[in-house]
């Protein structure tokens, strides 16, 4: 099984490919490390088809940069924003940093933005294959969706509420 995800390397998170096993305790068994700029990195989205990853970059402000796993080039694409999600092939959802009260947005490659709506912040969470951000989503989520009066006692819980809902 190959995935991505962010971990430290000489005190400073970066973007990593690992290959795990398939035993009963998976082990990794190749871990490649991607990016290597003086930032920490997280948040590490992959689109397949692309074949690029989406990451949130944290310094003084935050910004979502972009790795081509085919030519290895990786670029700012959006300031002041944070825990990108692939929504398409074309198009990514990710918290807008620059407000007080922080908002999901939609944009596509070239950083047009509009407003996302519940139905768009709904496919991401059934989309996403990892647990990384899903919790912010789903209490976005549950914030637009009024009559879902659902009350989270604790992390552990609004987890296994996110769960269900990207397993149904």
């Amino acid at each position: 099984v190959k995935d991505y995800i962010a971990l430290k390397k000489d005190g400073i998170y970066q973007i990593a490919m690992i290959h795990i096993g398939d035993e009963e305790i998976p082990e990794i068994k190749e871990l490649t490390f991607l990016t290597s700029s003086p930032k920490n990195k997280s948040f590490p989205a992959f689109n397949e088809e692309k074949q690029k990853i989406l990451y949130n970059v944290s310094s003084n402000d935050s910004f979502i940069g972009i790795l081509d796993l085919k030519t290895g080039e990786t670029k700012k694409l959006i300031d002041n924003a944070s825990i990108p999600r692939w929504l398409n092939n074309d198009q990514l959802i990710y918290i807008d940093e620059s407000q007080t009260q922080r908002q999901l947005y939609v944009s596509d490659l070239e950083g047009d933005k509009k407003l996302a709506s519940d139905k768009q912040i709904k496919e991401v969470l059934e989309l996403s294959k990892t647990y990384a951000g899903k919790a912010f989503y789903a209490l976005k989520l549950s914030e637009i969706e009024i009559e879902e009066q659902v009350s989270y006692n604790s992390l552990k819980d609004l987890l296994r509420v996110v769960s269900r809902r990207s397993d149904a």
